[in-house]
């Protein structure tokens, strides 16, 4: 079995008809939880929360089963383990915590992936610039990313499949999209400067929760950030691990290249 993350990669080394693992591999596309599978392994994390509470945990994660956990371990440590306690308004700032302070594991992972994405590429600059463009407004036609950008349409577009390469842009119709919205709103928060360290103040959680909810709310799980994407972390054993974890994941420098929304997993045909 070969699993990953980078489905694109991996698609290219198992179905290119000059590859060695060509037609020796089959697909199995894995997708997000639904509200009841994050609900169950938010139950197993902490309890049974609030109907309300379970919903924004929902909503923050698009049910994946990494940012689960890592956003329910937060909310716990806010609560002090008391399940009755956890509000949808305490749900937010722990999404916030757990995205912008340094020790989140949600901000390790965007960290990594940002890194890695980006430390090899060329034109580092650019592409640099063209997230940031996209996080701020997502879905712009390729005309406008290039005037952004201020390069000539062909050479945007460049630019645009060297990042969907690595599968943190999508394309649907003419219109280029973050392929994942927890980490586009990374990328809009550092790329401003926002950062969170040591203790912060609850008038500033509350400045950076403000409006959050309806932000993530109003995005379209079954539209064209989502309607492509699997989810999920495959274990050993072939099965989804509903802890969202991979061995060795646990800390940031060791975390691997999980796509949040998008997994993929190459099972070998019998013999």
């Amino acid at each position: 079995m070969i699993t990953g993350s980078a489905v694109s990669a991996t698609e290219r080394i198992v179905q290119d008809h000059q590859s060695p693992l060509f037609l020796q591999f089959r697909a199995l596309e894995l997708h997000p939880f639904t509200p009841e599978d994050t609900q169950a392994l938010t139950e197993k994390l902490a309890g049974r929360l609030s109907p309300t509470a379970q919903a924004a945990i929902h909503t923050y994660t698009f049910g994946h089963p990494f940012y689960v956990t890592a956003l329910v371990e937060r909310v716990r440590e806010l609560a002090v383990g008391e399940v009755e306690a956890v509000t949808p308004e305490l749900v937010s700032q722990a999404f916030v915590l757990e995205a912008l302070e340094n020790r989140g594991q949600i901000y390790g992972y965007c960290r990594y992936l940002y890194d890695i994405s980006l430390q090899k590429a060329r034109g580092y600059g650019v592409l640099k610039a063209l997230l940031q463009i996209l996080a701020t407004e997502d879905g712009l036609p390729l005309s406008e990313v290039a005037s952004r950008l201020r390069r000539q349409a062909p050479a945007a577009r460049d630019y645009l499949r060297r990042l969907m390469a690595v599968d943190l842009l999508l394309e649907r119709d003419g219109r280029y999209f973050y392929a994942d919205p927890v980490f586009r709103y990374w990328v809009a928060q550092t790329t401003k400067g926002v950062a969170i360290e040591g203790f912060p103040r609850q008038e500033e959680l509350k400045v950076l929760v403000a409006g959050l909810a309806e932000r993530f709310a109003c995005l379209d799980p079954t539209g064209p950030r989502q309607r492509e994407r699997g989810a999920g972390v495959t274990a050993e054993n072939g099965r989804t691990d509903r802890a969202g974890r991979l061995p060795g994941a646990n800390r940031p420098h060791r975390r691997a290249h999980l796509h949040p929304h998008r997994a993929v997993s190459f099972t070998g045909w019998p013999d």
